[in-house]
C-alpha cells in the first residue's frame, strides 16, 4: 500500500484560515499543556513547522495541532507551515505516524 504527500515549500500561512480537519482523531487538551508550549514558543520560537493540507478557503492541519493552538495563545498572526496535497486516507496516516503534535 502506498501513501503520498506532495509536499511544497515551506510557507507562512495566517493563523485565522488554519482549521482543525473534520474526523481529527485526538481531543483538546486540558491541563495546562498548552501554557506549557506558549511559554516555550515565546522563549525559543517554533522549532518545527506544522503541516497542513489545502481544503478550499482553509487549511486542514495534518500535524502540529498543538503547536498552532499554543501559537495562538501567543496572538500569533502567521505560522511556518509544510503545505502539502494529499487525500483523506493518507491524512489519516499522517495522523497516525505524527500524532496530534
Amino acid at each position: 500500500m502506498e501513501y503520498t504527500l506532495k509536499t511544497k515549500q515551506l510557507s507562512k500561512i495566517d493563523l485565522n484560515l488554519v482549521v482543525n480537519h473534520p474526523d481529527d482523531p485526538f481531543k483538546p487538551y486540558s491541563d495546562g499543556k498548552p501554557k506549557e508550549l506558549a511559554d516555550s514558543i515565546a522563549e525559543f520560537s517554533l522549532l518545527e513547522p506544522i503541516w497542513l493540507r489545502k481544503a478550499g478557503d482553509v487549511y486542514e492541519i495534518l500535524a502540529g495541532k498543538k503547536r498552532a493552538n499554543a501559537s495562538r495563545l501567543l496572538g500569533v498572526k502567521e505560522i511556518d507551515a509544510f503545505v502539502v496535497e494529499t487525500d483523506d486516507k493518507t491524512a489519516v496516516m499522517t495522523w497516525a505516524q505524527l500524532g496530534p503534535s
